[in-house]
């Protein structure tokens, strides 16, 4: 029957029937249940890697930028600023008679510092000059809020780089991530219905060994059975 459906089927009906053939084998022997759970692994390794070299730049709860070329000279020219304003302070300290006077000198240059910050914060930059703390495992668990719509504290991307990527990552990972609930939600039903199936047997069997299924057994008839049975037949068709 099943050969005689096979062939009144298209091409791509064949195809698609012996993929779903295929993947519930694959199944009933773990091997999708393994599979997804390694996609699901690498692909958040993946998004690690991919935020991990362009540097997303997240510390504590701030908000977080893939950096580019213009935000590492934004932190270039604050950390540059700082050191002018450090020096022009320390020379003015000594220059100066009065802590009147130095105040009325340092004014201007605590200006300049404060609206090269303000910048840098305009552009999500707030913590962080002169360093990289951004590492691999820090990236993948980003990446895992993502796929995961969980989202964690104030993190997220403020330049239009940083927004387009983790939309793009989080398009092929969510749908990732879903697969993988549905099919250890299957598994799941299955070892449940494997664990009430062995309380069950060893509640009325006592027994934790599966019985064996057996056909009825049929009754042997004898030779004295059989010859009454012949016998009587004969009489009543006199």
């Amino acid at each position: 029957v099943k050969e005689a459906t096979t062939k009144s089927l298209s091409i791509p009906q064949r195809i698609l029937l012996w993929l779903s053939d295929t993947v519930s084998s694959a199944s009933s022997k773990w091997f999708t249940h393994i599979l997804l759970m390694l996609s699901l692994f690498l692909y958040a390794a993946f998004g690690g890697f991919i935020f991990k070299v362009g540097d997303m730049n997240i510390l504590n709860h701030c908000p977080s930028t893939l950096e580019g070329p213009h935000e590492e000279n934004t932190k270039i020219d604050v950390e540059q600023t700082q050191d002018r304003v450090l020096t022009e302070l320390w020379r003015q300290a000594g220059a100066s008679s009065s802590v009147q006077e130095f105040k009325n000198n340092s004014l201007g240059q605590l200006e300049i510092l404060q609206q090269v910050l303000y910048l840098a914060y305009d552009q999500g930059i707030t913590k962080g000059f002169g360093k990289r703390s951004w590492t691999f495992w820090g990236s993948t668990f980003y990446s895992g809020t993502i796929i995961t719509t969980i989202g964690y504290g104030h993190i997220a991307p403020v330049t239009s780089l940083g927004r387009i990527v983790t939309i793009i990552y989080a398009l092929f990972g969510i749908p990732i991530l879903l697969m993988s609930l549905a099919d250890f939600g299957k598994l799941f039903t299955r070892m449940v219905k494997a664990g009430l199936a062995f309380f069950r047997r060893l509640y009325y069997t006592g027994t934790c060994k599966r019985a064996r299924r057996t056909a009825p057994l049929k009754k042997k008839v004898t030779r004295n059975e059989r010859h009454s049975f012949l016998e009587s037949r004969n009489d009543s068709s006199r």
